[in-house]
């Protein structure tokens, strides 16, 4: 190999790395257990519940809903396992804060913008 394909290679390696970093942190931890507001924006927006992500993956809601999850990262979507939100997922899109959006499974292979109008949407406090 000469040294010229030799600092091609290793560029070629850091760029490769530097590249794996970038991705890596543009990955969504996995949602703080928290108490999130949902809600709907009508004319206005209109508060619908709370939502609390508790430790150990269960969460609870102030309707009475309470049942289990499980964070999916390559999907970047909370999946309820059992009680009232198992019809339910969350998109998790935690840009400036953790929010995700609560929309039901049937409407999973519906358009990013058919879900986003008819998701609540939840924020953490």
């Amino acid at each position: 190999m000469t040294p010229r394909n030799n600092v091609s290679w290793r560029c070629a390696a850091v760029l490769a790395l530097l590249a794996s970093i970038a991705i890596a942190a543009d990955a969504p931890a996995t949602p703080p257990n928290a108490k999130y507001t949902c809600g709907v924006f009508l004319r206005t927006y209109v508060f619908t519940q709370y939502v609390t992500l508790n430790a150990g993956g269960t969460y609870e809601s102030s309707t009475g809903a309470t049942g289990k999850f499980h964070y999916d990262a390559g999907s970047k979507r909370i999946i309820f396992d059992s009680g009232k939100f198992q019809p339910l997922f969350g998109s998790y899109e935690p840009k400036d804060y953790p929010m995700f959006r609560l929309s039901s499974r049937e409407d999973a292979a519906q358009s990013d913008y058919t879900r986003a109008w008819r998701s609540q949407v939840c924020s953490a406090h």
